[in-house]
């Protein structure tokens, strides 16, 4: 099952056709779900009015334990994305990747200047939306919640890199209160 979203060789696009890709990896950007966490989310398991999802454990038994995790509005947006273009169950890892750094290359090359690493996976989509929810909220223990991490020390590096980012957007804001003052 190709789920890359696009049309067979020599056929056109048609406009109402969803990308399967885009739609999942949207979904990994607002939602912090990784791929595995994602294959395993069916409709039933989405409830868009209570903006919540229910996330299946990856193993049975002693130690498993599902999640029901709250969406914010872009995430509840990119889950009926992801209704639209049924792209439900299971997908290549791989070909999502190919798709995802085909898209990278196109941005690169549209805005050279982007400081988007060439080797990006979808999975620092993740990181990315921690970071993001770690930088808004400036809660670590919230952050290892919604990641489901066990150790502290893996919500550490979303720590660092977070505190990494204050560090620079405050250097950035004193650099340019003193333009302010020196113009």
């Amino acid at each position: 099952m190709p789920d890359i979203g696009r049309p067979r060789k020599g056929e056109a696009r048609d406009k109402f056709d969803r990308s399967k890709t885009k739609a999942r990896l949207r979904v990994m950007l607002w939602t912090g779900l990784p791929q595995a966490s994602l294959m395993r989310v069916t409709p039933m398991d989405v409830d868009l009015d209570r903006a919540v999802v229910y996330v299946r454990p990856r193993k049975k038994g002693r130690g498993a334990a599902a999640t029901t995790m709250r969406l914010t509005p872009d995430g509840v947006e990119a889950f009926r994305e992801l209704l639209r273009a049924t792209a439900w169950g299971r997908f290549s890892t791989k070909s999502m990747a190919q798709s995802f750094h085909r898209a990278i290359a196109r941005l690169l090359e549209q805005e050279p200047g982007l400081p988007i690493p060439r080797n990006w996976r979808p999975y620092d989509l993740r990181h990315t939306w921690l970071s993001y929810v770690l930088e808004v909220t400036g809660d670590e223990r919230a952050v290892m919640q919604l990641a489901q991490h066990k150790d502290r020390r893996t919500t550490d590096r979303y720590v660092k890199r977070a505190q990494e980012i204050r560090t620079q957007l405050a250097i950035d804001r004193i650099a340019d209160a003193r333009r302010k003052v020196g113009a």
